[in-house]
């Protein structure tokens, strides 16, 4: 503060209210909102007398202060948890509030994503005794939605040309699961584009159970979960299996493979049994071979396992049989024998074929031709 004194004596000065402000020789510091009287005095001296004091009304008004408050960065849909940032030139605290609550929520200063969207984010500062409230501060918080995540279950229950699949959406990133499945392929990586085959099972969020079917014996598949959104098909962790196999029956009668269906009797095969001689033997008898080239056990489950049948099947006879159970790459072999009946002649027509039965398993049917004639 400056005062003179006519008399040209140092002034003095003091505040009436130290609590607003006090005064060190001519320097005043502020100590609070309010008014004090601050009274200026000359007290004189061997030539002067003392100056009457002047006083003057201090006025300490609040200070203003601003919110320094810059944009959040855009986050997407399962984002962490983040902290927003904003100062006041007062250096109190700021408070921060979110409009829409269905995209974000906050705690303090910690903001926790919610669903996609925007949402206008306030920064506050209220002010105190020394500072008045600062403006308001609004910023936009965008969230975006992005692709759902789904995992792929194990595959189970793996037969020739089926299995069980599926998974489980964990987060539809916020937004509707239009659709979920599998798919699969023999090549890696299967699309929705890209596959041997897909399936859909319903829509949201949860786990679900995929059916495959239509898939080859003893082949390699790859298997992935889906899910799409509107933002696109997010994928699961691929798993693999291999289909079973299956066995594959050949019935040969003398090395000669047996046409399943044929009703054509041949000597080369020995569905035709030739001529016989009654006067040297009545009886002609045959070994047929049973072979597996398939890929799992062929089942021989028939009982008897080979049967004849057809007209005078009783002339017939197995005399050895085949093994219930053939492995793959072997063999089994049964015989068959015929005894000639030489009170008439006749024409015994018969055929060869088999027949595929459940479990993949097979029973050989038999139907046997014979020609022959009685000597004279």
């Amino acid at each position: 503060m400056t005062a003179i004194a006519s008399s040209g004596l140092s002034v003095s000065y003091s505040s009436s209210n130290p609590s607003v402000a006090t005064v060190s020789g001519s320097t005043v510091t502020i100590v609070d909102v309010g008014t004090t009287t601050i009274t200026a005095s000359q007290g004189g001296n061997g030539t002067y007398n003392p100056a009457p004091n002047v006083s003057q009304i201090l006025t300490v008004n609040k200070a203003d202060q601003t919110i320094n408050f810059g944009a959040p960065a855009a986050k997407n849909c399962g984002d962490d948890d983040f902290t927003l940032t904003a100062t006041a030139s007062s250096g109190l605290a700021v408070s921060f509030s979110i409009s829409n609550t269905n995209v974000a929520t906050i705690s303090g200063s910690t903001v926790t994503i919610v669903g996609a969207g925007t949402t206008t984010v306030t920064a506050t500062q209220a002010g105190n005794e020394n500072y008045n409230a600062a403006a308001d501060v609004q910023q936009n918080l965008t969230v975006n939605t992005i692709l759902p995540t789904v995992t792929t279950n194990e595959v189970t229950a793996i037969t020739e040309t089926s299995a069980t699949c599926g998974g489980e959406v964990t987060s539809d990133g916020c937004d509707t699961v239009t659709a979920r499945g599998v798919c699969w392929s023999t090549s890696q990586n299967p699309t929705l584009d890209v596959n041997d085959g897909k399936t859909t099972d319903s829509t949201g969020i949860g786990t679900f159970t995929s059916s495959l079917i239509g898939l080859e014996p003893d082949t390699t598949y790859y298997v992935r979960a889906y899910a799409t959104n509107s933002v696109g098909t997010a994928y699961g962790e691929e798993k693999t299996f291999t289909t079973t196999g299956q066995p594959e029956i050949d019935i040969l009668g003398n090395g000669v493979s047996i046409i399943d269906g044929d009703t054509t009797p041949s000597t080369e095969d020995h569905t035709d049994f030739g001529r016989i001689d009654i006067d040297s033997s009545n009886t002609i008898t045959r070994t047929f071979t049973i072979e597996n080239s398939g890929t799992i056990d062929l089942n021989l489950i028939g009982t008897p396992v080979v049967a004849i049948t057809g007209e005078n099947a009783d002339d017939f006879t197995v005399a050895t049989e085949p093994a219930s159970v053939v492995a793959p790459g072997e063999s089994t072999t049964f015989t068959i024998t015929y005894m000639a009946d030489v009170r008439h002649k006749r024409r015994d027509e018969s055929r060869f074929k088999n027949r595929l039965l459940p479990r993949l398993s097979y029973k050989p049917l038999i139907h046997l031709h014979l020609v022959y004639e009685l000597q004279t």
